[in-house]
């Protein structure tokens, strides 16, 4: 029983140690970014059109408020 256990905790240990490198190789980058605008920057336009098509294309998730 201590055996299973033993295999069962080194298993989790290695999925932990997978997962990590893929954070530092950057994997998971554009997934992890959020951007905060407030409406009246791009009303003014100090938000150029390229980096707002880029957060609608490419980012997940970002605010507008």
């Amino acid at each position: 029983m201590q055996k299973a256990a033993l295999k069962a905790q080194a298993a989790e240990l290695k999925k932990m140690e997978k997962e990590m490198q893929k954070w530092e190789k950057g994997k998971f980058a554009l997934n992890s970014i959020v951007a905060e605008f407030d409406t009246r920057v791009i009303e003014h336009g100090s938000v150029g059109g390229k980096i707002y098509f880029f957060l609608v294309q490419y980012i997940s998730s970002f605010i507008l408020q």
